[in-house]
């Protein structure tokens, strides 16, 4: 794994960027990530808040350090990265384009001069990669 730049965007707060473009791998490994901090980290993580290019890691900074956390996703190694046994299998989600859920389904044909069956056809053509990040609840008191 290319070690992700690392920003610090508030007293509290890093910012980690992977790519400046969305590639489909990314999600998957953002996930381990964010995990592997939650488990290094349980008492000075309150968040991690991932999204298709970035990870934006909330800490105590009583608890926890700036320095130690990026000292932390400096050393994560490609091997420790993604835990293929966590993926599962692709999920395969159903859609439906029925006039009463699609309101806007006619101005949308007429707009863009397409058939009810060509935008399905290019809405159901994309492949939307969704990774469920799993951190156990820390309470703090």
């Amino acid at each position: 794994m290319k070690t992700p730049s690392i920003e610090q965007v508030s007293e509290s707060a890093l910012l980690l960027t992977f790519a400046s473009r969305i590639d489909t791998a990314l999600p998957t490994t953002i996930a381990s990530i964010a995990n592997q901090l939650e488990q290094a980290f349980s008492g000075s993580i309150t968040n991690c808040t991932p999204s298709y290019t970035t990870l934006l890691i909330e800490f105590h900074p009583i608890r926890g350090s700036a320095n130690q956390i990026i000292q932390f996703v400096e050393g994560i190694s490609a091997k420790d990265e993604i835990d293929e046994d966590t993926l599962g299998e692709p999920i395969m989600l159903p859609t439906y384009y029925g006039e009463e859920v699609a309101p806007d389904l006619l101005a949308l044909e007429a707009s863009l001069s397409l058939s009810r069956q060509d935008i399905v056809m290019y809405h159901t053509s994309t492949v939307t990669q969704c990774v469920r990040l799993v951190l156990p609840l820390v309470l703090h008191f």
